[in-house]
């Protein structure tokens, strides 16, 4: 956002310089980014006046202007732009005077001496146009100074506007901070709108479709206007925002919105399809022209305002090249609307089409300066261009003029500031911003003005205007005084932070992945299309699905790593969210391994031994196909797939893979496994012994430990090392039993009844035998 002084000034009455009005603006909250001095490189420009021009003798391309600088003759200039003619008044260059980059000196161009410059408009840094010589008025004085007449000896201020202070995108918005900084008032400017005819509502009528995302539409009509250049003012301006001109209407609608931040459009009354505009959602396959000679395929849904046939503008965004403004307009539609912010930029992202009117509306307008800006707008339009303004205001819908009272107490001021501030110095500092105050010195009733509704909604907003008034600078720096309180730590979150430094420190790299997917990953996902949530505007096209599985990235990473790399094993994990129709959103964990040099049956159990060892118990685990399903005392945690080498079409594994998809929030509901106890290192030999054990495959594993560690007290643990399926209808378990006594040291003869009573229990209770 560019501020001129001079414009500034037609609001504020300040007479600082401007380095001190940026430090203020900075320190206050609006940071000044740079001080654009136009004047740099410039010097030595006149206001000249070609009096003759003939053919360079030595070059087609080339003429000699004669121009008359207010001398006693005129200077002989060597100048090759082709809209040059005579009687123009133009910027001249003297020798010895400058342009940026360049210092003119009398030199010899082709054999003939050139004694200065006439200069374009880039030259003398008003716009990037090069295409000829800057032309000026035609009442410019002969040998005055042209840098002072285009009003560029002023500073332009450059400022960083932060998107939640929509008021700031405009010169009154940054008057009113300036004017509050200094103490001042803001001027009020007051025009008279001259009507005359008929009624503008018989010339154009206004229909809103769409009243939730155009709440208010005001149009006015203008009868008979001269489309021309602008004057050199309105130029001048534009160029110091940063806008290029167009011609005076067009000007006039930017300059309007530049200065109140209320965008406006302009139509061409004659080229819309009869007389009623309607607010309304594109159809389908709709498409328009815009101003910037592109043209749009529009989305059903996006908001336009049409005409009987088509569609002329995408509204808030840019208006339609079919009914723009041009030399032949002659009757004009002057548009001043309220539309939603989040219609606007939905829009515009989705056109990538982004103008200075959009940026205005996204972050939010005040609607109660629709009226004001159409008016203003009106009457330049008829002291620029002429014309009749048709009577009254075609206005639909209406402006929110909803009231919002915020409950200041003071001692909160204190609390949240660290400084003591007075019930009046508060109610000067906010009133001085234009908020109405009442109340008492222990608590305030603050009303908010129209501009400020978008950001100021609690006591915490009033006191952030309050502080960035007083300048945190200039207050004292004492420390907070608070009691120490432990963090309350949420469980789940806690529940992720031990689960990754558990895993990293079993080997596992964590993964962070996009939380969407291109549709192929749904296959690997486990869950249907219709459970999968499919975004209408998607960061990046090929991933239009939020995932509702870590399954289908984490086999990719695994897959990549297994093909690319040379290890033997690796570790890979993902925690983070899901997302699915049904279920809504949640979080999972995904744990995966790949072991080249391990069966399928050893991946299986390493990855279950970690499961157990995260959870501290050993879930109940039933077999489904190729998944493995785990819970906890009946409530299920999750699942582990197996993932054989080839099985998954697309992905190059070296060796099967295992991955265990871990509910957390159910993790979080099962029982608390018992506290682990201290048990103090055996002080006599442990005795262990290998048992394998062949049981029918209906019979758990779970049961047979038990039965084993429960059998005798000297049985401390059953640990299961080795599992083989390749006998039919039976498993083998190789079991490593360990013995010891507290009291005594164990001899070999006494383990070895028990591991005879041992084996006939098992014999009698699983009809079960040994190898």
């Amino acid at each position: 956002m560019n501020l001129p002084i001079s414009w500034l000034k037609e609001f504020v009455n300040v007479k600082d310089t401007p380095e001190h009005i940026a430090e203020k603006l900075t320190l206050s909250g609006s940071e000044v980014e740079k001080i654009t001095d136009n004047t740099a490189g410039l010097s030595n420009i006149v206001v000249g006046q070609i009096k003759e021009i003939k053919a360079h003798p030595n070059a087609d391309k080339l003429q000699l202007a004669y121009v008359d600088v207010g001398n006693k003759s005129p200077l002989e200039i060597v100048c090759g732009a082709p809209n040059i003619e005579v009687g123009q008044k133009v910027p001249c260059v003297l020798v010895g005077g400058s342009v940026p980059g360049l210092k003119i000196e009398a030199r010899e161009v082709r054999g003939i001496k050139s004694n200065g410059m006439l200069a374009s408009s880039r030259e003398l840094g008003i716009s990037d146009d090069h295409s000829g010589i800057f032309v000026l008025p035609a009442d410019a004085t002969i040998g005055s100074d042209a840098i002072k007449l285009l009003g560029l000896d002023e500073n332009v201020l450059e400022l960083a506007i932060t998107p939640n202070r929509p008021d700031c995108f405009s010169i009154r918005g940054l008057s009113r901070e300036v004017a509050a900084l200094y103490g001042l008032k803001v001027k009020a400017k007051l025009v008279s709108v001259k009507e005359s005819g008929t009624s503008a509502s018989s010339s154009v009528k206004v229909v809103i479709a769409e009243k939730k995302l155009c709440p208010l539409y005001c149009a006015r009509f203008i009868q008979g206007v001269s489309v021309a250049p602008s004057p050199l003012w309105l130029q001048n301006r534009l160029a110091q925002a940063g806008i290029k001109s167009i011609n005076n209407v067009v000007d006039v609608t930017n300059y309007v919105m530049y200065e109140l931040g209320h965008p406006l459009h302009a139509f061409d009354a004659n080229k819309m399809a009869g007389d009623t505009i309607t607010v309304r959602r594109a159809k389908r396959g709709e498409k328009i022209a815009a101003l910037d000679d592109e043209t749009y395929a529009l989305r059903e849904g996006m908001l336009v305002v049409s005409d009987e046939k088509q569609a002329s503008a995408i509204a808030g965004v840019m208006g339609g090249k079919a009914s723009g403004i041009n030399n032949g307009t002659h009757n004009v539609i002057l548009e001043a609307a309220v539309f939603s912010s989040a219609s606007v930029r939905s829009t515009s992202k989705a056109l990538g089409l982004r103008s200075e009117s959009s940026s205005r509306f996204e972050k939010g307008v005040d609607s109660t300066v629709a009226e004001e800006a159409i008016n203003y707008a009106a009457f330049l339009i008829n002291e620029l261009a002429g014309g009749n303004i048709l009577k009254g205001i075609v206005s639909t819908g209406s402006a929110d003029t909803a009231k919002r009272s915020v409950a200041l107490p003071v001692a909160e001021v204190h609390r949240m500031l660290g400084v003591l501030v007075p019930a009046q110095k508060i109610k000067s500092i906010l009133v001085s911003l234009g908020f109405s105050v009442t109340g008492t010195s222990k608590k305030l009733s603050v009303k908010v003005p129209s501009w400020r509704m978008h950001d100021v909604v609690q006591e915490a907003d009033l006191i952030e205007e309050i502080g960035r008034m007083l300048d945190y600078n200039q207050m004292e720096k004492t420390l907070p005084t608070t009691e120490l309180v432990s963090p309350r730590v949420e469980p789940l979150h806690k529940l992720r932070h031990n689960m990754r430094h558990f895993l990293a420190g079993a080997g596992f790299s964590e993964l962070l992945t996009y939380s969407f997917y291109q549709e192929s990953a749904i296959a690997l996902s486990g869950h249907p299309k219709s459970e999968h949530i499919k975004l209408t505007n998607p960061v990046n096209d090929e991933y239009p699905y939020l995932r509702a599985s870590l399954g289908p990235w984490l086999l990719q990473k695994l897959s990549q790593n297994s093909a690319l790399l040379s290890r033997d094993e690796f570790r890979l994990f993902e925690i983070g969210k899901v997302f699915r129709k049904t279920k809504g959103e949640s979080w999972k964990a995904a744990i995966g391994l790949i072991n080249t040099v391990q069966s399928d049956e050893e991946l299986f159990r390493a990855l279950l031994g970690i499961v157990e060892s995260f959870i501290g118990a050993r879930p109940t685990v039933e077999k489904e196909r190729g998944t493995y399903r785990m819970s906890v005392n009946k409530r299920a945690i999750g699942f582990i797939t197996l993932y054989p080498k080839g099985s998954v079409l697309g992905l190059r594994f070296r060796s099967s893979c295992v991955i265990a998809f871990l509910d957390l929030e159910a993790l979080l509901k099962a029982p608390a496994t018992e506290a682990i106890a201290y048990a103090p290192i055996p002080f006599y030999p442990v005795v262990e012994r290998d048992l394998s054990v062949v049981v029918p495959s209906v019979v758990e594993y779970r049961e047979l430990e038990r039965s084993m560690v429960n059998f005798d007290p000297l049985i401390k643990k059953a640990e299961l090392f080795d599992v083989y399926h390749g006998l039919g209808r039976e498993v083998s378990f190789a079991v490593r039993l360990t013995f010891f006594s507290t009291d005594r040291t164990l001899e070999s003869k006494e383990v070895d009844l028990i591991i005879e009573k041992l084996r006939a229990s098992l014999e009698k209770k699983y009809n079960v035998s040994f190898r």
